[in-house]
């Protein structure tokens, strides 16, 4: 057994990663079921093939050369445990991630994997399987800004922005693994856990001038914010106006996103474009973006770069183990 896994940066201090030995009679292998692909169960087909991208690339086991191979399950989220048990019941080997939705650092799991760890509890004493609820609020938290600046599905100009100036300020470790990137930082899922985010320089405007002019957007200081979000309590939820703090960056940024696919596409589309003489500048957007993914790992902030060290170590254990 190997011994645990401690990362380094200050969002994965509580995370430990030890391999499990499964004993298992010889006998059990006679199950064809044994014998399969490893079931992969997400909350969403894109998630699977995120997470596959994670075990391919940035796992420890160089020595490998293999690249890993699952049979993708998705639950739709809220039926994410039910599609786990249904796989262990049938006596497949399963691996299941799934988002935590934290809101900080110290907060409860949410339903979604709450279900899907407590059926990993219930059955894991017969079963070989595994569980992995990730340590930021979602997998978006997962990939720094100029992944969605340039693969994003409709990113809009200012979340961009916010995020950017989120990331490159010297807390990002502690606000980036936690914003609701998709739903936006808004008056209705604030806690206290944010309040150093008005202190971070021309991430929240103080000023009419200096305001951004998108749907709802705060402008004032932290005392403003929290009284008008103590406001918004006091009314019934039919009568709350959310005032947002960081826009929504989108309501699906990731969707449809294969690294793989995306970089055959873009060589495919350079060939294309150097063949047909087209104008240079739009050649080189496409080579731009081609080196984004090329060097993705240049790009991660601290803690994305540590954790997919570390659970991209245990996905491709997982997608070698049938």
């Amino acid at each position: 057994m190997r011994n645990s896994v401690s990362a380094k940066s200050d969002i994965l201090d509580s995370y430990r990663y030890e391999n499990t030995i499964f004993e298992v009679p010889l006998i059990q292998f006679s199950n064809p079921e044994l014998l399969e692909k490893t079931r992969l169960v997400a909350e969403h087909l894109d998630d699977c093939y995120f997470y596959e991208f994670i075990g391919n690339e940035f796992s420890e086991l160089k020595t490998f050369p293999f690249r890993i191979s699952f049979d993708r399950q998705h639950g739709g989220g809220n039926d994410t445990y039910r599609i786990f048990e249904e796989k262990i019941l049938n006596q497949n080997i399963v691996f299941s991630l799934v988002d935590s939705d934290k809101r900080d650092n110290k907060a409860e799991l949410g339903t979604t994997s709450k279900q899907v760890l407590e059926k990993y509890e219930q059955h894991k004493g017969t079963s070989i399987i595994g569980c992995e609820i990730l340590p930021v609020h979602e997998k978006e938290n997962l990939f720094p800004s100029i992944i969605y600046e340039h693969f994003g599905n409709n990113p809009r100009k200012n979340a961009l922005e916010q995020l950017k100036i989120l990331e490159n300020s010297d807390v990002s470790c502690l606000y980036f693994p936690y914003i609701d990137i998709k739903k936006g930082m808004n008056s209705s899922n604030y806690v206290p856990y944010f309040e150093g985010l008005f202190d971070i320089k021309h991430l929240i405007p103080k000023t009419e001038e200096s305001r951004r002019n998108f749907d709802n957007e705060f402008v004032g200081e932290k005392e403003e914010f929290i009284q008008y979000c103590d406001e918004q309590q006091k009314l019934p939820k039919s009568e709350r106006v959310n005032k947002y703090l960081i826009e929504p960056l989108s309501s699906n940024p990731l969707v449809n996103f294969n690294v793989e696919k995306e970089i055959d596409k873009l060589h495919q589309s350079i060939e294309q474009l150097t063949h047909s003489k087209a104008p240079q500048h739009i050649i080189e957007r496409k080579k731009e973006k081609l080196n984004v993914l090329l060097n993705i790992s240049k790009y991660l902030l601290d803690y994305q770069k540590e954790y997919f060290r570390i659970v991209g170590t245990k996905i491709k254990e997982w997608g070698l183990s049938n």
